[in-house]
């Protein structure tokens, strides 16, 4: 007899775990059922379907099938897919709604719940996150402010009361008093010196450091009080607050020197209700028409102001704006004011490349600066700039026509392609020279002083 003929009869379990036994999914259900509804025992199936062997294979066999068909049932089709990213894209979008932090792990986690209510079996991979932030335009952007749940549940009410100002006050304003008429007014910080909080350096490195010119400048700021029409333009004067208890004696001499600023100061830096009453009474009433209209925001400083009868005597007309609807209903916030700041930080920028020892939070050059901002913003140019800010606000229906920002204007267009100023001047305006001589008018670098503009 050979050798092979006393091995056992069985075959190892490794054998058995390998066997394909080709039986159809329809077979298999009835085998099933027969095992376990009908409880027909493993020798009446061995002989009922030859191929399972023996009943120790048998068993081997059902609960390995059995184990890959309920596998099988629970991988997503295509269509399970879409359903997956619908049903996970609506979670993601009322989290969004509600004001919920959401991170790549969130919706990671959300999939794999949308899922498992759908009885699949699904991974969420690095490139699925990826290719669902895509297809939904998700970014991860910076968290302005933090809100509580109570100011959460009143939001829907804050949006009925920002609808019903544009659908109702607005209107009636409108009818009331012409464009030009009616103006903003609203304050705005200024670091003494602006800085950027990202920088370009090489990759890798653990840490980045960055120059500033003085400590105390970056936290330290003025505030400044502007007001633009709804026709497009600048109050010819910005009311600036600087940050000194007290200014010297000899600055009187130079005060009037900056044309598009009327200045004053504070301890803070900032601006009260005294200085309020001081900007409408000395600043803006004396420069505005008869039966005009004013849109300020619900900031008690304004308070006493609007009791000075010099208001009613001008018959100007103050507009509230409804609380904690500053963000969408106040046009300076909404746009101007951040372009006011671009440039500002552009500038600043500009000056520390090519004019490094120039120091910008030095009192004089501080005005000097600001100044040549405010006459830029003053410009016929920059009118749809300032009518934008209306219509992103919600009155006005009309989108301006193109524009360049001041920003752009100034700081990115060749020197070769602005107009050459009168000859016989020696300030050059906006451009990217890099001329290094300060003018005698107010020591500012020759290449900021600004150009007339009549020539913008």
């Amino acid at each position: 007899m050979k050798e092979d003929d006393d091995a056992p009869d069985y075959m190892d379990q490794e054998h058995i775990n390998r066997e394909i036994v080709p039986y159809s999914n329809k077979t298999w259900e009835r085998i099933f059922h027969l095992r376990f509804q009908k409880k027909r025992s493993l020798a009446t199936l061995v002989h009922n379907y030859r191929l399972l062997k023996s009943p120790e294979n048998a068993s081997v066999y059902i609960a390995r099938k059995m184990k890959e068909m309920q596998s099988s049932s629970k991988k997503l089709s295509k269509s399970d897919l879409l359903a997956l990213d619908r049903s996970t894209w609506k979670v993601i979008l009322k989290m969004d709604e509600n004001y919920e932090t959401i991170h790549d792990y969130i919706i990671s986690e959300v999939a794999l719940r949308e899922a498992k209510k759908m009885g699949k079996v699904f991974k969420a991979s690095r490139k699925w996150v990826l290719n669902f932030k895509k297809k939904y335009n998700l970014k991860s952007r910076h968290i302005d402010a933090f809100v509580t749940n109570k100011k959460v549940e009143s939001r829907e009410d804050l949006k009925k009361t920002i609808n019903a100002f544009r659908e109702k006050i607005w209107p009636t304003l409108r009818k009331k008093y012409p464009e030009k008429k009616i103006w903003n007014a609203d304050q705005t910080g200024l670091k003494l010196e602006s800085v950027g909080l990202r920088t370009i350096t090489v990759k890798g490195k653990k840490k980045i450091y960055r120059k500033i010119q003085r400590s105390s400048a970056v936290t330290h700021s003025v505030t400044l009080h502007i007001a633009i029409s709804a026709a497009g333009k600048l109050f010819k004067k910005a009311y600036l607050v600087l940050h000194e208890k007290k200014l010297p004696r000899k600055f009187e001499k130079i005060r009037n020197n900056f044309e598009y600023l009327r200045i004053t100061n504070t301890n803070s830096g900032m601006m009260n209700s005294v200085k309020s009453i001081d900007w409408m009474k000395n600043t803006f009433l004396p420069s505005i028409p008869k039966n005009s209209a004013l849109l300020l925001d619900s900031w008690t400083g304004f308070d006493q102001m609007e009791k000075l009868p010099d208001i009613k005597k001008k018959a100007l007309q103050i507009q509230i704006l409804p609380a904690g609807t500053t963000a969408e209903l106040q046009p300076l916030d909404v746009y101007f004011n951040r372009q006011l700041k671009s440039f500002n930080k552009r500038m600043n920028e500009k000056i520390k490349i090519y004019h490094s020892k120039y120091t910008i939070s030095k009192r004089e050059n501080l005005l000097s600066l600001i100044n040549l901002m405010m006459s830029q913003f003053a410009a016929p140019m920059f009118q749809p700039m300032i009518q934008l800010a209306w219509f992103k606000a919600g009155y006005t229906k009309t989108h301006p026509p193109p524009f360049i920002t001041p920003a752009t204007f100034c700081f990115s267009i060749p020197e070769d392609n602005l107009n050459v100023y009168h000859k016989n001047e020696q300030s050059y305006g906006c451009s990217n020279g890099t001329d290094s001589e300060l003018t005698k008018n107010h020591k500012m670098p020759r290449h900021l002083n600004r150009p007339s503009r009549g020539q913008l």
